[in-house]
């Protein structure tokens, strides 16, 4: 298995051979930080992005490939590439029912910082860098005493502005679909 550390659209080619879950279709091509595992050159196994200027992460690793240690190294990866380009944090939300993944992320510095009821989501962050230690003690005290009702508001707004402004456009819905389909015709 090789590692290769790039960007959504320079590995455009390759994400569209990758069947993950359509929507992390167009979170990995509009993702400034790209890790993906690699098995046999072309089959990717795992990937994992930071996109926007939160530093959103997204990762996903195959059926088949899971439990391996993958998900794991793609996050460090990640996590090396974006302190080599002196991101301050990154966030990342995870369904808090998803026990392999919390435990993964705490395993490479992630902290909670919410847990959103409604939503079912817990909202994390790693802080790379002391800028980041700050925000991220600053975010720890504030979101818990803020009504859930309106963290799952501000998370859902956030949510939609991200993918409006970092390339949910239209014609990128359009790839994403035919992507999708691509992917439901060979599957």
């Amino acid at each position: 298995m090789k590692f290769i550390l790039s960007n959504g659209e320079q590995l455009r080619e390759k994400l569209e051979r990758f069947p993950f879950p359509a929507e992390f279709h167009w979170k990995f091509l509009v993702a400034k930080i790209l890790v993906a595992a690699v098995v046999d050159e072309d089959n990717v196994v795992a990937a994992c992005g930071v996109r926007n200027v939160l530093n959103q992460v997204t990762w996903h690793v195959r059926e088949g490939y899971r439990g391996q240690g993958i998900g794991k190294q793609v996050l460090e990866k990640t996590i090396r590439a974006a302190r080599e380009r002196n991101l301050s944090f990154l966030m990342g939300t995870v369904a808090f029912d998803n026990a392999p993944s919390l435990h993964v992320t705490s395993k490479v510095g992630f902290r909670m910082l919410v847990q959103l009821k409604e939503s079912g989501l817990v909202f994390l962050m790693c802080p790379l860098s002391l800028r980041g230690e700050l925000a991220y003690t600053l975010l720890h005290v504030i979101c818990p005493r803020l009504p859930n009702a309106l963290l799952e508001r501000i998370a859902g707004l956030v949510e939609k502005r991200i993918a409006a402004e970092s390339g949910q456009s239209p014609a990128l819905a359009a790839e994403t679909e035919r992507v999708d389909q691509k992917l439901r015709l060979s599957s």
